[in-house]
């Protein structure tokens, strides 16, 4: 497959191990300078479930957990010139309350660290649809919604044209 061939080319590298929040931050450091001295550059680093990565030592609470991961990884991508992209769970009443920012759940503080936050839904009207909402843009607009085009049996998303 194409993802075979970007991985054994090192242009995608998955890291499926749970590492803590200071180890994350060194595998990313280490792999932004073996790749720069390889003559390349990092063109992002994803990670998904944000709430999921484990931090070393004690905080008085979850919120202050989160706020320091959170803290640490803005610090990561300026200081290695990369965007970080964090995968949230929202924290919704029911699947008819609207996707907004302050439901991260368990972390406010995240809000005020990124520069872009996307919320994806599922429209319940229309099967095969997915809205990327458009919940902060330091640099542009928001508030808009973009409909695109779902299919859940391959996970496939594509534009809605």
């Amino acid at each position: 497959t194409k993802y075979s061939k970007y991985i054994k080319n090192n242009r995608l590298i998955i890291c499926a191990i749970p590492l803590k929040t200071h180890d994350l931050i060194s595998e990313i450091t280490s792999i932004v300078q073996e790749t720069a001295e390889l003559g390349h550059q990092v063109g992002c680093v994803y990670i998904d479930y944000f709430q999921k990565i484990p931090c070393k030592g004690k905080f008085g609470t979850r919120q202050l957990e989160l706020q320091s991961t959170s803290a640490d990884l803005l610090n990561t991508a300026v200081t290695n010139h990369i965007p970080i992209v964090l995968g949230a769970q929202f924290g919704r009443d029911n699947n008819s309350s609207p996707i907004k920012l302050e439901n991260i759940r368990e972390c406010g503080d995240v809000e005020q660290d990124v520069s872009i936050a996307l919320g994806l839904d599922s429209n319940s009207n229309q099967q095969n649809e997915l809205i990327v909402h458009i919940l902060k843009n330091r640099d542009g607009e928001k508030g808009h919604k973009i409909p695109l085009k779902f299919d859940k049996s391959i996970l496939k998303i594509s534009d809605k044209d």
